[in-house]
């Protein structure tokens, strides 16, 4: 079995590359959903968040509001310094719960298979620990804005411009092992990652 480690700016393409995988008989373990789940009304990580952010950032159900969530730790025109406390928080209480289903994803071995996790901030989380290789969705700032230009909000950008110091070529030196450029169109950033897989069966 190979475990790879799927990284990238949000927007990147990180979750394309992951449906593509995923299609091509890989097991995907996707952290940002799996951390949804951990949000759920009166889970322990829900009592904990509520505690730190107040009812405020419910919904009608009750539910956390992660858009509203969101926009508390990534405020606009706020101080970087405000910004990485609120997030350290909530990555201390959404973290070591991903862990163990991390470990128990991957417990699950099969010959010959590939298993890959994906998440932005599996170097920041040191979830690498885990994987065999890291492979980064590479794709310019420009390029995502304008492929996200839908969706594009405050939190959007500022969650973007939190991350962008994470994928410094300082910061990924020496960390990551393959780099899949998504700067053209999605069937060239398909035959990129098809022709990785086949070299990486190849090798199982």
């Amino acid at each position: 079995m190979t475990i790879i480690g799927l990284i990238g700016l949000i927007g990147a393409g990180k979750s394309t590359v992951g449906k593509f995988m995923s299609t091509k008989g890989c097991d995907v373990i996707d952290l940002d959903k799996i951390s949804h789940d951990l949000y759920r009304k009166d889970t322990d990580a829900y009592n904990e968040i509520l505690s730190i952010w107040g009812v405020g950032i419910l919904d009608e159900s009750l539910e956390i509001d992660r858009k509203k969530l969101a926009n508390i730790i990534f405020p606009v025109n706020d101080l970087s310094k405000s910004i990485s406390e609120g997030s350290s928080k909530l990555e201390s209480i959404i973290w070591p719960r991903l862990e163990p289903v991390i470990q128990k994803e991957i417990s699950e071995k099969e010959e010959g298979s590939i298993k890959v996790i994906e998440g932005a901030l599996i170097l920041k989380a040191g979830f690498d620990r885990y994987c065999d290789s890291i492979w980064l969705v590479d794709s310019t700032v420009e390029n995502i804005k304008k492929r996200n230009q839908l969706v594009t909000s405050s939190d959007f950008a500022n969650r973007l411009d939190t991350l962008i110091p994470l994928y410094s070529e300082e910061a990924i030196q020496d960390r990551v092992d393959e780099i899949i450029e998504n700067n053209s169109t999605k069937q060239n950033l398909y035959n990129n990652v098809k022709s990785l897989l086949e070299r990486i069966r190849k090798g199982l």
